[in-house]
């Protein structure tokens, strides 16, 4: 039973004596299909729950299999300005171990290292605008050498409407753009689809839940 120690997070904080009130926000994409003129929402390609404390801060990441199965669990462990976490498998297998580091509570470097080797393997750093939306990310290697520039844009409640991609050089990568089609009380996206070159390649659920622990 040790071997699912690492997921027990929730149930360990629901027996705390102390109120904490978190919520989790999930988010699965499926494949679109096109049937003559109309569109039709085909099977899960990926799935995603974040889990935040009373702080709003990430402390557990699921993902899921294309069955909509759980694959593994990133819990994530705050001091001062820093975070660290790992990754592992539902065999408790060990995949990865990430490094964080924040600044007045936004995230601005992670690092990714192999969970077997320890060996680093990329390093990603990111931007904010004024309204602290993430409006860049910069991937590199254990080198530093730049891979990939990521920039997003949003609307005025915080949504992300698209991303652009480049390469080192600047030159124009990906284009996506997204269309929101529900919003929640709270102006968040629940539906969207993403369009790329003319064309809808995905469609996003969300679903935002409270877990309140007593």
């Amino acid at each position: 039973m040790h071997k699912y120690v690492g997921f027990l997070i929730l149930i360990l904080i629901s027996c705390s004596s102390e109120k904490v009130d978190l919520y989790s926000d999930t988010i699965s994409r499926f494949k679109v299909d096109y049937q003559g003129d109309s569109l039709v929402i085909g099977k899960l390609n990926f799935k995603e729950t974040k889990i935040y404390d009373e702080n709003d801060r990430l402390i557990t990441k699921q993902t899921y299999d294309k069955n909509g199965m759980m694959r593994g669990q990133e819990n994530i462990i705050y001091k001062k300005n820093n975070a660290g976490s790992e990754y592992r498998l539902l065999d408790n297998t060990l995949l990865s171990t990430y490094e964080y580091k924040y600044e007045e509570g936004f995230l601005l470097e992670k690092k990714s290292f192999d969970g077997s080797t320890n060996e680093l393997l990329r390093i990603e750093q990111y931007s904010y605008d004024d309204d602290g939306n993430q409006i860049e990310k910069i991937i590199m290697n254990s080198e530093e050498i730049i891979s990939r520039v990521f920039k997003f844009a949003y609307d005025g409640y915080g949504n992300e409407l698209g991303f652009s991609a480049f390469d080192d050089s600047g030159k124009l990568l990906i284009l996506e753009t997204y269309k929101i089609t529900e919003l929640d009380e709270q102006n968040r996206w629940i539906k969207k689809y993403t369009e790329r070159d003319s064309l809808i390649r995905s469609y996003y659920e969300r679903k935002i839940e409270k877990i309140n622990n007593n």
